[in-house]
């Protein structure tokens, strides 16, 4: 689960770790937290006759503990109005994030397995993908 948060704050005992994401807007803020929410942030899905496929880029969390979006944005204020960012800003805030902390190169990789997966699961079935802890 994400919880948003200035970067100000202390975290508290129910977060077992925080995730710096920047002076962001509402809109990337509110994108970041639907991307990182346990299950899936958001639904996009196709339906033919009876089965529901996702997209190949979903990911959905299953389990986690529970984090917070650390931002550096004092006036940010969130309403329940916020449309989706377009592809192209998306993949903005993913550049940003990944120059932010240097891990551009992982980006570049985890964009390739986000698109060569799915296919790969047509053929053999479910995937288990470890967490990464740094």
């Amino acid at each position: 689960m994400a919880i948003l948060g200035n970067s100000l704050m202390n975290l508290n005992s129910n977060t077992s770790y925080g995730l710096p994401i920047g002076d962001v807007t509402e809109q990337e803020s509110r994108w970041w937290a639907a991307v990182l929410a346990k299950g899936c942030g958001w639904r996009a899905t196709l339906t033919r006759g009876d089965k529901e496929y996702c997209p190949p880029w979903a990911c959905h969390l299953k389990y986690g503990e529970p984090f917070t979006l650390l931002h550096d944005n004092p006036e940010l204020c969130l309403s329940s109005e916020v449309d989706p960012p377009s592809s192209a800003l998306a993949q903005g805030y993913l550049i940003r994030l990944a120059e932010m902390h240097d891990v551009f190169d992982q980006l570049l990789a985890a964009f390739t397995a986000a698109l060569t997966i799915p296919s790969r699961y047509q053929s053999i079935g479910s995937q288990n993908l470890q967490y990464l802890h740094g």
